[in-house]
């Protein structure tokens, strides 16, 4: 399993001499020879007692004994030690485990037949970012982000590249495919509201608007017609939603 290198020798050599060793009175920590990750098995001739030094010395080293998935699956266990609050490690240390981590996730999304650029990968993924409680600390930490004038998101720079990256035909394309999923998931928001109305998607938007006079006003171009007559695109748009009764007392409602 393991490349036959000199990183392979430090490690057997490590493995060895603390087999042979009497047991160590002080803190230790148990280690999977053959890493139950690799399809090691949790028996008595697959483990040993290392000491905390020891035990993240080898992981450093199984790196550097493996290659493809198996050596990805290393980098993960070793990222995870380095940032782990009962490991107290160096600041290269730390750097190591970052740039690996950095570098192991920038060959898998370029793979396009990596484990992370699979259907059931990203259901899983979109899965947990759309658990409640994930959303609302992810809402709460933005909302501090956006309320702190000194933050990143403040800066003039950040903004304008913030602007123009929304602006790329990559980008709309992207978004419209998100939202053209969206209409056809019947358990998304769009298809669930507490009304029991369904909100039209976009490409379907024909709606009904009546002006202050009293005429109605026909129109699937409801961003043109609010440019034309003055009015808020948005507020528009919430009106049209229910969520607002009026704007300008102008009414809208899909059909």
């Amino acid at each position: 399993m393991y490349l036959d290198n000199k990183y392979t020798r430090w490690y057997y050599n490590i493995i060895n001499a603390a087999k042979l060793r009497q047991k160590i009175s002080g803190y230790t920590e148990e280690h999977h020879i053959i890493p139950e990750s690799l399809g090691g098995l949790d028996t008595k001739e697959n483990l040993v007692d290392l000491t905390a030094k020891e035990h993240y010395t080898v992981h450093h080293l199984l790196i550097k004994m493996l290659t493809g998935s198996s050596k990805y699956k290393m980098i993960h266990a070793y990222h995870r030690m380095t940032t782990s609050n009962d490991i107290k490690v160096t600041n290269a240390q730390y750097e190591i485990a970052k740039k690996l981590k950095s570098e192991m996730m920038s060959e898998l999304h370029r793979d396009k037949n990596s484990y992370i650029n699979s259907v059931q990968y990203r259901k899983k993924q979109n899965d947990g970012k759309n658990k409640p409680e994930v959303k609302k600390k992810q809402s709460d930490k933005m909302k501090r982000y956006y309320e702190d004038v000194n933050s990143v998101y403040n800066t003039p720079e950040y903004i304008e590249k913030h602007k123009k990256s929304c602006n790329t035909n990559e980008f709309k394309q992207r978004l419209s495919e998100v939202r053209r999923l969206s209409w056809a998931d019947s358990n998304s928001k769009y298809n669930n509201r507490p009304d029991g109305k369904r909100i039209p998607p976009l490409n379907n938007k024909t709606c009904r608007i009546l002006t202050p006079d009293g005429h109605v006003v026909i129109t699937d171009k409801l961003k043109d017609y609010c440019i034309d007559n003055n009015l808020n695109y948005t507020a528009m748009m919430a009106v049209a939603r229910g969520k607002q009764k009026q704007h300008k007392k102008y009414t809208c409602q899909w059909i």
